[in-house]
């Protein structure tokens, strides 16, 4: 059955750099609906490292799963909502609390969209996002996969 035991190909990973910038709410006025600026600049850097990073790979017009890691910057002192053992290895943790990670997906799969990558994303079969702390000495960054299905989808069935 299609889903259960999909192989996945990867397509595209990216790294944005800076902190993550979650999808702001459209602004009203005039009879218009405006992109807040914060989201259409990180919007615009998201897609130009997108593009660099897809080359001349052609367009994806078939089902594709998108990973999405939200990594902010790491605080000098450990988070109470953090474990001990969890922060003292210096690794990635998670960070709870922050923007919240549905906004985070939302903006990266619309920068996807301005990017050209994909046709549109209502391509996407499969969403993993996770929202984590940097390690020690990494910065914050938004991770973004593009994984393609390796399953052939039958046209009518879709």
């Amino acid at each position: 059955m299609i889903g259960e035991s999909s192989a996945w190909v990867l397509a595209l990973r990216v790294s944005v750099p800076g902190a993550p910038q979650p999808k702001e709410r459209p602004r009203f006025g005039g009879g218009h609906a405006r992109t807040p600026k914060r989201t259409a600049a990180w919007e615009a850097l998201a897609a130009l490292h997108l593009r660099n990073g897809r080359g001349r790979a052609e367009v994806l017009a078939e089902p594709v799963r998108v990973v999405v890691r939200a990594v902010g910057k790491r605080p000098i002192r450990r988070p109470e909502r953090v474990r001990p053992e969890a922060w003292s290895t210096g690794a990635r943790a998670w960070r709870v609390g922050q923007a919240d990670i549905d906004n985070i997906a939302k903006i990266s799969l619309d920068a996807v969209t301005l990017a050209g990558i994909w046709t549109d994303d209502n391509l996407v079969v499969s969403l993993e996002a996770a929202s984590l702390y940097a390690a020690d000495g990494e910065g914050p960054c938004v991770e973004i996969e593009i994984w393609r299905s390796s399953e052939k989808v039958d046209k009518a069935s879709r």
